[in-house]
């Protein structure tokens, strides 16, 4: 069966919702400041488009920028749009125009999200899908700061998106897994005692988890309120005494301090109990699994294979290399390559969808399909054109274990790039995306896990949510790989769980009939996305949910403005303020201040081992507190950028006075 096919008024209201986001888009988009990489973004970018002047390094050796190992497909739009743009208005921001092209490329991919979701969930779990997507703090202000990881997650949902309707177009059937026969026949051998016991146990790991999961917002609630009452309780009172008793410097220490610990301390013993009960009931069956199989005499295959729906043959490799689809979908994935070299992933899913329903018979698709996917990359990629194996295969090597020699705040520690504990990617995931989509995501796992075992899953939605995330995250987490700024690098992995929670949803929606519930369910979903996108707005981005007491929780303890995104505001701040012809230190990076700054200061970065600083600078621009605290801190601040209190950049008077 082919996908879904959208009727007039489904894709009314997503033109609709296509056009209001983009309204959206160009009211806030000056709001959001420049990040650190995107001056040499930009640069590379000129340097790509220029580089078209060498005839594909056929007449002369073009300069490949300060990139080379970037895929720059994406990039070329926005530098070629800028430059018409100039022509008619001379003045316009090119940053601005630049942080658009990003959230325009994020909204086509939530387009090609929905498309995915109806064809396998109903419109209802599909708007919610969008929804949750569109309303991710983390994807929204990365959506407006973020040249590279935000093209290529949309560029991965346009090729799978494509993918499949190459494949319905040359009439896949639907395709299912089930492992039922083979299970029933091992469950059957095993003990009626013994699979009622397993029964019980997993409905109360499962409502254990739904009751946590519920309780989890109003009892973060209780805590803040029950230690604001201990905290402030009369002195000779008995809560006072048992609250000084445990807390030994009393109320030495502001609040929010022992209501993060406490809502921490809460989290902790959750995920412990979760824990607890997710390994027994792991063990429990894995034992019952070995003794039914003992028991059991046959084993059986219980994949549902439905016949082929096409019949291949290498002599109509022509007609299927000049198919329209086929040359769209190839195009998308030699761009989604030539994005990051992460960009084979979703041909990879596509591809399996091809063997597993066509089998060898698919084999002349394959070929076709990779060979624009090859031709798009080529095309679209100057450093390729002088040595396209060899340079490719360095961009593989380099970007697979980038050097990055900085430190990243984690828990409270400080890591290098490749040193980093296995802990790092679970934890953050788990603390920057929203709770509902959390709950909704490890829900779907559950759901997803029983329809295999006892009903039966499509394999391309399977492919999708397995290859397309968990496979690789579970890789990277047992690896241990090398990674940065969070994991903003592994956002394309997001809009794949978000279709794994559209199995959770699809399961409430059935549910749940009166259409009044339904909206009410579909903004109870979504609240949490749109109220921390209203309240940190422009540095949605740093988003933490309750889990860690949001960035206040966060602060001090986890990387919050890691891309220095407040550092063209406080920028014009000092310009304002200034005396002519100051001296400025700035720690970090200094790229995205430049085009900010006023041309009379002079600004000086600073370097790896600072000397002693007394009356050599008028000012100094800290990109964090802490780190403003330790060199100068007897500096007086002048200005700072605060988001929910939480201080992301300052300035401080810093002339004679006395470094670290």
């Amino acid at each position: 069966m082919s996908s879904h096919h959208l009727d007039r008024t489904e894709k009314y209201l997503l033109a609709l919702w296509f056009l209001v986001n983009l309204c959206i888009g160009l009211w806030i988009v000056r709001d959001f400041g420049m990040s650190y990489d995107e001056p040499n973004y930009y640069l590379y970018a000129q340097s790509t488009v220029d580089a078209y002047k060498s005839i594909f390094g056929l007449a002369s050796i073009p300069d490949f920028g300060l990139y080379p190992n970037y895929g720059p497909a994406f990039i070329i739009f926005p530098e070629l749009a800028i430059r018409i743009l100039k022509l008619i208005l001379p003045n316009i921001s090119t940053v601005d125009v630049w942080h658009f092209s990003y959230f325009l490329i994020f909204q086509i991919g939530g387009l090609c999200l929905y498309s995915l979701a109806r064809r396998w969930f109903s419109i209802w779990s599909a708007w919610s899908i969008l929804l949750l997507y569109t309303f991710q703090p983390i994807l929204w202000g990365h959506a407006f700061i973020n040249p590279k990881d935000i093209p290529f997650m949309a560029f991965c949902l346009l090729t799978i998106w494509s993918g499949f309707r190459l494949t319905d177009s040359l009439g896949a059937q639907n395709t299912f897994i089930s492992l039922q026969p083979v299970l029933k026949k091992i469950w059957s051998s095993i003990e009626e005692s013994k699979r009622q016991r397993f029964i019980k146990l997993l409905k109360f790991e499962a409502y254990a988890f739904l009751f946590i999961a519920i309780l989890t917002l109003p009892l973060n609630s209780l805590i803040k309120v029950f230690i604001a009452i201990l905290y402030s309780s009369d002195p000779a009172s008995f809560l006072s005494k048992w609250f000084h008793a445990i807390a030994a410097n009393g109320t030495g220490i502001p609040l929010e301090n022992y209501i993060h610990k406490a809502q921490n301390l809460f989290f902790r013993i959750e995920k412990a109990l979760l824990l607890t009960g997710a390994f027994i009931l792991l063990f429990y069956f894995i034992w019952l699994f070995i003794n039914g199989l003992n028991n059991a005499r046959q084993k059986t295959v219980g994949t549902n294979q439905t016949n082929q729906a096409y019949q291949f043959t290498w002599k109509e490799f022509l007609f299927f290399f000049r198919l329209p689809k086929l040359i769209f979908a190839g195009i998308l994935l030699g761009l989604t390559i030539s994005i990051r070299v992460l960009g084979p992933l979703p041909g990879i899913i596509i591809i399996l969808y091809l063997i597993f329903t066509f089998r060898q018979k698919s084999l002349p698709v394959i070929l076709a399909y990779l060979t624009y996917a090859a031709l798009a990359t080529f095309l679209t990629w100057p450093y390729l054109w002088t040595a396209p194996i060899t340079h490719f295969t360095e961009s593989i090597v380099l970007m697979s274990n980038f050097p990055w020699s900085g430190h990243m705040l984690f828990n409270g520690h400080y890591y290098t790039a490749g040193n980093l504990p296995i802990s790092y990617l679970p934890i953050l995931m788990n603390i920057q995306l929203t709770e509902t989509l959390l709950f909704l995501i490890y829900f779907g796992c559950i759901v997803l896990i029983w329809s295999i075992l006892y009903k039966r899953v499509r394999l391309d939605l399977i492919l999708v949510v397995i290859v397309g995330a968990l496979l690789p995250l579970a890789g990277l987490i047992i690896s241990r790989a090398s990674m940065y700024d969070n994991f903003r690098q592994l956002l394309f992995m997001i809009p794949p769980l978000i279709l794994l929670a559209g199995i959770a949803l699809d399961t409430f929606f059935t549910a749940l009939k009166p259409p009044v519930i339904r909206i009410f369910l579909l903004l109870a979903l979504t609240l949490p996305g749109m109220s921390a996108i209203t309240r940190l707005h422009p540095y949605e981005y740093i988003y933490y949910n309750t889990f860690i007491g949001g960035i206040r929780g966060a602060d001090g303890n986890f990387e919050l403005d890691y891309w220095r995104t407040s550092l063209p505001k406080i920028t014009l701040e000092l310009n304002r303020i200034a005396i002519p012809n100051a001296q400025v230190l700035v720690t970090g990076f200094i790229g995205n201040i430049m085009p900010y700054v006023r041309a009379d200061l002079i600004i000086e970065k600073l370097g790896d081992d600072p000397k002693t600083m007394e009356d050599g600078y008028d000012y100094a621009i800290f990109a964090d507190h802490s780190t403003a605290d330790r060199l100068y801190p007897t500096g007086k601040i002048l200005v700072s950028v605060k988001c929910d209190e939480v201080v992301l950049s300052v300035v401080k008077a810093v002339k004679g006075v006395a470094s670290k």
